[in-house]
């Protein structure tokens, strides 16, 4: 096994990797590797925003783990295709562009639960980094930053039509520009914000965090390799290798394990973390306490009601 050596080492070139990386490329002089198991993000219709060329994202291989949920019995045993990215920008590069914080109660309840640092406030400054929003700086918007955030710009007639029967439903509708990813959200009715130019091309963590350090002579990048296991010395992480054919290792004084919970190559690791993990060529099931998405891809009859937000709450 052949080695080198880093002061970081990146797993996942994703949403998170690419702004792990840019930050320490950019505010520091240590040697950073990002090792992606995908490759570059060369497809034209990963740039562009119109939704046929965003769902065909979705089914695309090459970019695409292609993981599938376990049967689902409410959907007479089907089951349903989960999208993560494998590209540079991750699920960034191929998600459907929209733009939301998340609660700011979900925030403080992380805090109060013994999360130090999690708090609304404590979080917001760099919320407020990140981005360069549309609407201009504000105490909860940021401006001048690398991620491109602009209003809805173009609702369908369909979305113009969902809009108006909210406020039927006695939700306050506050205009095509109302901020929620500001002061409050709940019990209103709003367009997306979206993580695209002007000029309707996508920002996806790639375009705005790893095209800027690409060339700086602290950073590397390795495309299409998937590491499969990270090398320890007693507790600490020091190295990682990836393959196949030949393992490769890299030395490195910090590991930074940026692949989302669904995105990590190999499960062996991962019950040493504390996770329970089920995994069969195209499917991955593990257990996390985290707030997740159900995405119903497939018409059919529901047999029973499924509990949604109800109006004022966070979750």
């Amino acid at each position: 096994m052949s080695t080198e050596g880093f002061d970081v080492v990146i797993v996942g070139a994703g949403s998170s990797g690419c702004v792990v990386a840019h930050r320490l490329v950019q505010d520091t002089d240590a040697r950073v590797l990002l090792i992606e198991a995908g490759g570059p993000d060369s497809l034209p219709a990963i740039h562009n925003t119109d939704v046929p060329s965003t769902v065909s994202l979705w089914g695309e291989p090459s970019i695409n783990w292609g993981y599938v949920t376990e049967p689902q019995a409410d959907l007479n045993g089907r089951t349903l295709p989960v999208a993560r990215g494998k590209v540079w920008g991750g699920c960034s590069s191929i998600n459907a562009m929209l733009y939301a914080r998340g609660n700011s109660r979900d925030y403080d309840a992380w805090a109060e639960a013994g999360n130090t640092g999690w708090s609304y406030e404590e979080v917001l400054p760099y919320f407020k980094r990140a981005e360069d929003f549309e609407g201009g700086e504000s105490h909860y918007r940021g401006a001048g930053g690398p991620l491109k955030v602009i209003y809805h710009d173009e609702p369908s007639p369909v979305s113009e039509r969902l809009f108006a029967a909210g406020k039927e439903l006695g939700y306050e509708t506050r205009g095509p520009r109302f901020d929620y990813n500001a002061e409050e959200q709940c019990d209103t009715v709003f367009y997306y914000q979206a993580t695209k130019t002007l000029d309707h091309h996508r920002t996806s963590t790639a375009v705005a965090f790893l095209y800027p350090i690409r060339d700086k002579s602290n950073f590397t990048l390795l495309s299409d390799a998937v590491v499969t296991r990270i090398l320890f010395s007693g507790n600490r992480a020091v190295g990682v290798e990836y393959g196949p054919p030949q393992p490769i290792g890299f030395e490195a004084t910090d590991i930074a394990i940026s692949d989302e919970h669904t995105r990590i190559a190999m499960p062996d690791p991962l019950p040493a973390l504390g996770s329970e993990v089920d995994m069969v060529p195209g499917q991955i099931r593990t257990t996390f306490n985290l707030h997740d998405d159900v995405w119903i891809s497939r018409g059919g009859r529901l047999v029973d009601r499924w509990p949604i937000a109800a109006r004022g709450s966070s979750q």
